[in-house]
């Protein structure tokens, strides 16, 4: 992915790289981190924008709240340890979620999980920054309902939050100076966007500095024609974790 010499050769079609593309900054390819060896290399306004807004999002004002959402606990887990530290409060859901929910000892039926080892689920959920789901949309395949943690049956799988978990994170970001969002809090590729449209409308008219990122997270704020009603809207996904882990990403170390 990173070959020196295929490097070398996009390098000689030009005579000065500009990153642009923060979306993709997190990949160690030829094309982000090779080209920079061989040509004087800057970051474009873009990628400018996107360091300044997301550093920035690292000291937020307070109170202060995180929503992560989506699926591979394993790229979640970095961010979530940093949130925790910089956030006051730090909300887990969509599938991600529903590992929490596991560990913590609720059935979770047919649900998506990832599998994530159950200590560093433990780790992160004995902190008292961390908030799970209080109750949850269910659906059988045929019937879809409303339930509390505890009542989710075997042939159910747990499909977006519900009502009560949606109203307590509406009361978080009315109080909130800053909201950080990443994903959605339900299986919005399947249709299921209730919760998540509920927290776009619930953050576009809050009074708080807000900055969100991740493709279906983005998709419902489109959907709803609220964009001009969030502070900051970033261009990556896994890259926007990344740099909030990491504070930096490998196609931007590059630019030297």
């Amino acid at each position: 992915m990173n070959d020196p010499v295929f490097s070398a050769e996009l390098a000689s079609l030009a005579d000065v790289f500009v990153q642009d593309n923060f979306d993709t900054c997190h990949r160690e390819h030829a094309s982000f981190v090779g080209i920079p060896k061989f040509l004087p290399s800057y970051a474009g306004f873009l990628v400018e924008k996107e360091v300044r807004e997301l550093t920035k999002a690292l000291a937020p004002s307070r109170p202060s709240l995180a929503i992560i959402g989506g699926a591979k606990f394993e790229t979640k887990q970095p961010v979530l340890t940093k949130l925790l530290i910089a956030y006051d409060t730090v909300f887990v859901g969509g599938a991600v979620g529903n590992d929490f929910l596991a560990v913590a000892g609720h059935p979770v039926g047919k649900s998506l999980v990832s599998g994530a080892p159950s200590a560093s689920l433990k780790t992160l959920l004995e902190n008292d920054r961390l908030i799970i789901p209080i109750d949850v949309v269910v659906s059988d395949g045929k019937k879809k309902r409303i339930t509390g943690l505890d009542d989710v049956q075997e042939n159910e799988a747990i499909l977006d939050n519900g009502p009560e978990t949606v109203s307590l994170l509406q009361n978080f970001i009315m109080k909130a100076k800053t909201v950080l969002w990443n994903g959605p809090i339900g299986n919005y590729e399947y249709g299921y966007v209730e919760g998540t449209e509920e927290i776009a409308r619930a953050i576009a008219g809050s009074k708080a500095y807000s900055v969100v990122g991740g493709g279906d997270t983005v998709a419902a704020i489109e959907s709803l024609g609220l964009n001009d009603r969030f502070s900051f809207i970033s261009t990556g996904g896994g890259a926007m974790l990344e740099f909030l882990a990491k504070g930096t990403l490998p196609g931007i170390r590059a630019l030297g």
